[in-house]
């Protein structure tokens, strides 16, 4: 699946549906970014492990969020080789100026099934 210029600046795009690659371990992708100007190519990161939610946060710095399988690394990292602690969350998002970071962490619990009631007697 490769995004590919056009002549007269048409931009084919083929997409396929992705929600399987999201798993553990699954697959590998790269974050890499094309001057449109000159059609110059830069891989921003290497090896395995899926990477998605990319932000630059500076000229050098790209925040992203890094999928885990079993013995990977997973939660924040970025292009300089930081990570963050191990995580399960997901959609991070960035400050303008890359010193803060919102993100959804979903809590796997099960509900109540039943709960006491409380009552004064008459």
């Amino acid at each position: 699946m490769v995004a590919r210029w056009q002549a007269g600046g048409f931009l084919e795009l083929p997409v396929e549906d992705t929600f399987a690659a999201r798993g553990f371990g699954v697959t590998a992708s790269q974050i890499v970014s094309v001057d449109v100007a000159t059609g110059a190519r830069m891989e921003h990161t290497s090896g395995p492990g899926l990477k998605i939610s990319p932000q630059f946060l500076s000229a050098d710095r790209i925040g992203y969020l890094a999928k885990a399988g079993p013995g990977e690394h997973g939660g924040l990292a970025f292009t300089t080789g930081e990570h963050g602690p191990d995580s399960w969350i997901r959609n991070p998002s960035w400050s303008p100026d890359g010193k803060s970071v919102v993100y959804e962490k979903f809590i796997y619990s099960s509900p109540a099934l039943s709960q006491e009631s409380q009552s004064s007697p008459p």
